[in-house]
C-alpha cells in the first residue's frame, strides 16, 4: 500500500501574544550607565503578569508535545505525516487542545483591561500604554489551526507535458515520497532509543532519583509504535515487543525499591541498546 493510501500531512500552526516588548529608550539608558555600546544588548519587558499568558503557553506546550509525539517527519512545509490508523484519536485530541485554548484565550481577553492597569502599578515607570495592542488587534495575535492535506502521489500527476519530462516529475515524487518514508522510520528508531537510553541512565546507580514519566513515557511509546510504524518495519516491530516484554514489566516504585528489578532492568535496556546499534547508526 502507498504511503498516500495510509497516511496523509497534517499542519498545525499554533500562535499567541507573548507579552513582550523591546524598550529602546531603556536599553539605551542602560548601556549608558555601563559606559557600552547601545548595540550591546536588548532589554525585553514583560509587560503583562506572566501567569496569565503562562496559561495559555502550557496549552500550546500540551498541544505542540501531543502533535509531535503522534505523528511524523514530513520533508517541508512544517507538515508532519499522520497516518490513517491515528486520525481518530488525533483529531479527538486536537479538538480538546483547541477547545482549551480559545476558553483561555477568553478569559484573558476578558480580564486585559484589568491586567494593563496591574501593569501600569508594577510597571510604574516603565509603564507604556502604547506597548498595548487594542482589544480587537489582541485577539487576531492568538491562533489555533490545523488542517489535513493528501501526501503527494507520483500515479495522480497528470499534466499536458513531453512524456518523458512527466515520468521525470513522476520518478521526482516517488523519490521524495519514500525519502520521507526513511525518514519517518528513522525517526521512531531514534525516539525509542533515546527513551531507553535515558532509563539505563537513570538505574545506573541505586540512589539516582527517577520519575514515574521515565518508565510510563517508554511505555506509551511502546503501546504508540504500532500505529506510527507506517512502514510496518519489522524490525522495529520485533524491538517494540523485545521492549515491552522486558523493560514495561515493572512499575516505576518497583525499580526504585527493588535493586533486583533496578538492576535487571538496567542490563535489559543495555541489551536492547546493544541491539539496537546496527539501526539507529551507534
Amino acid at each position: 500500500m502507498r504511503l498516500d493510501e495510509k497516511a496523509m500531512n497534517v499542519h498545525l500552526h499554533i500562535s499567541q501574544w507573548q507579552a513582550r516588548k523591546y524598550d529602546r529608550k531603556l536599553s539605551q539608558e542602560i548601556a549608558s550607565q555601563y559606559q557600552a555600546d547601545s548595540d550591546v544588548g536588548r532589554y525585553n519587558k514583560v509587560i503583562i503578569a506572566r501567569e496569565a499568558i503562562k496559561v495559555i503557553g502550557r496549552v500550546v506546550n500540551e498541544a505542540r508535545t501531543y502533535h509531535y509525539d503522534h505523528t511524523l517527519p514530513w520533508l517541508d512545509n512544517g507538515a508532519r505525516i499522520l497516518p490513517a490508523k491515528m486520525f481518530d484519536e488525533y483529531s479527538k485530541r486536537m479538538r480538546e487542545f483547541h477547545g482549551k485554548f480559545d476558553a483561555e484565550v477568553g478569559k484573558f481577553i476578558s480580564n486585559y483591561p484589568d491586567l494593563i492597569e496591574q501593569a501600569r502599578i508594577e510597571l510604574n515607570g516603565m509603564f507604556n500604554g502604547a506597548d498595548y495592542p487594542l482589544l480587537r488587534e489582541l485577539e487576531y495575535k492568538f491562533k489555533f489551526d490545523m488542517y489535513i492535506s493528501p501526501i503527494p502521489a507520483a500515479g495522480d500527476f497528470r499534466v499536458d507535458l513531453n512524456q518523458d519530462e512527466v515520468e521525470k516529475i513522476r520518478k521526482s515524487v516517488e523519490d521524495r515520497v519514500k525519502r520521507a518514508e526513511q525518514i519517518a522510520t528513522k525517526d521512531l528508531w531514534s525516539r525509542l532509543h533515546e527513551a531507553i537510553g535515558h532509563m539505563a541512565d537513570k538505574l545506573t546507580k541505586s540512589d539516582t532519583v527517577f520519575r514515574d514519566s521515565l518508565v510510563n513515557n517508554l511505555c506509551e511509546l511502546v503501546n504508540l509504535l504500532p500505529m506510527l510504524n507506517i512502514n510496518e518495519d519489522p524490525e522495529l516491530e520485533r524491538m517494540r515487543r523485545e521492549v515491552e516484554s522486558r523493560l514495561c514489566v515493572s512499575e516505576p516504585q518497583e525499580l526504585r525499591d527493588d535493586l533486583n528489578k533496578r538492576q535487571a532492568a538496567k542490563q535489559a535496556a543495555d541489551d536492547i541498546l546493544a541491539k539496537m546499534k546496527g539501526y539507529i547508526g551507534g
